[in-house]
């Protein structure tokens, strides 16, 4: 836990012991989806870098980061993050039928 953000260390301390590991596990997948949408990876300081509680967070770069909901009970945790394009206009950079 000590490689996340002090803001999220101190909230994750707070969670209930029972649900303390799934909660820092969540944070960690949200983390590591953003560093890797960003490109850096873990030459970056995780600990640079607030998650938050919400499972679905805009950051100030415009990239949002979502945990992916998974049934009850299940041990799969999982986020994606991507770069919004605010205004709409981004064309795909690929054509699925050239890659048939």
């Amino acid at each position: 836990m000590r490689v996340l953000h002090p803001a999220d260390q101190a909230r994750l301390l707070r969670e209930p012991e029972r649900r303390r590991a799934r909660a820092v596990t969540e944070a960690w997948v949200r983390l590591e989806a953003l560093l890797k949408v960003r490109g850096t990876g873990l030459s970056t300081d995780p600990s640079s870098i607030e998650v938050g509680t919400a499972n679905r967070v805009r950051h100030s770069d415009d990239l949002i980061v979502t945990g992916v909901r998974t049934r009850r009970g299940s041990h799969l945790h999982a986020a994606v993050a991507w770069l919004e394009d605010p205004l709409g206009t981004l064309e795909p950079t690929a054509d699925p039928a050239k890659d048939r």
